[in-house]
């Protein structure tokens, strides 16, 4: 495997062909490389549609990658869904560092069909992958660089479907061109591998209840996400449940729906992002719900609890913003 390019294939649109008139997956690793024109060790994980995905299966993915460090491979090329893009990427990124590049890519049109984007987005993945060493994931899409810690998809249907928010990103042809992501953010923190307990983490959506009975049920997870408007306020009826799990010892990790993903913690009424930091709560600055999620069950599985949870996602934010 040593000098070679592995290929960690996981499914998605870039392995699906038309079955019926509906796109099913149904190609492995050996056959993408074929489609994009690229040599490459194969190495199927699953082959699915990227909401199938599960937490055991991202932890294969890891292995894979710490397995091809120990084999001096090239680089590390992961296909998947891109519906789940984002929070693999971010997976990843937080189980790094990493001693070669790892690509994350896919495409919007069934990569078993002719004329679609899944031959340009290989090739392109292949290129960054196998270049000079680039220091974190990233995602490879549509002749776009990004940082797997900070892509985000923004359609369901256009070819262009990533974006970053949060950080800049780079065309593909200047990556290879300058032989480095130019202008790149320092790296943020990371957790490392994940381990072996499973434990979920729920997602609260504050959204006006405009006065009828929606308080949600109380919560006993070591960690909430609350997702937030603006600078991280809460409605009343989210915010009485993340003041209830502070209460038990969980940690409560606020993102908002700002796509700027920028907190600050301005507001003293109940419910408000200062209120609710007074409380214990984190704000997590840089991140979308979807990817604090990530983080955490990450660091759930490392059996982080508690306190020093909390101090890992802050640690991160930290990192993030600094």
């Amino acid at each position: 495997m040593a000098g070679k390019l592995v290929h960690v294939a996981l499914g998605g649109t870039i392995s699906m062909r038309i079955v019926d008139g509906l796109a099913i997956p149904v190609l492995g690793a050996r056959e993408l490389a074929e489609i994009g024109g690229i040599e490459t060790t194969p190495i199927d994980i699953a082959t699915v549609g990227g909401p199938q995905l599960t937490f055991p299966l991202l932890r294969s993915v890891v292995e894979a990658i710490r397995n091809a460090e120990r084999d001096d491979a090239a680089g590390v090329l992961v296909t998947l869904g891109t519906d789940a893009i984002e929070e693999v990427a971010a997976f990843l990124a937080y189980c790094g560092p990493y001693e070669l590049n790892v690509v994350v890519t896919g495409s919007m049109e069934p990569g078993g069909e002719p004329g679609g984007d899944a031959p340009s987005n290989l090739r392109d993945a292949a290129a960054i992958a196998t270049g000079p060493k680039l220091g974190e994931p990233v995602v490879v899409f549509a002749g776009t660089v990004a940082l797997g810690r900070a892509v985000i998809k923004v359609s369901g249907l256009e070819l262009h479907a990533f974006t970053s928010p949060t950080a800049r990103s780079w065309r593909v042809a200047e990556v290879v061109e300058d032989g480095m992501l130019t202008g790149m953010p320092s790296p943020a923190s990371t957790l490392g591998d994940p381990g072996d307990a499973l434990e979920d983490v729920p997602i609260y959506l504050s959204a006006l209840s405009v006065g009828l009975a929606s308080k949600p049920a109380q919560s006993e997870y070591p960690a909430i996400v609350c997702v937030a408007s603006g600078a991280g306020n809460l409605t009343p009826e989210v915010a009485e449940l993340a003041l209830g799990a502070l209460d038990a010892g969980a940690v409560v990790a606020i993102a908002t729906r700002a796509l700027d993903r920028q907190l600050a913690p301005a507001y003293g009424y109940p419910g408000g992002s200062g209120a609710m930091v007074a409380a214990g709560a984190v704000l997590a600055r840089g991140m979308s719900p979807h990817r604090l999620r990530m983080f955490l069950l990450i660091a759930l599985s490392q059996g982080l609890r508690g306190p020093v949870l909390r101090e890992a996602l802050a640690r991160h934010v930290e990192s993030l913003v600094s």
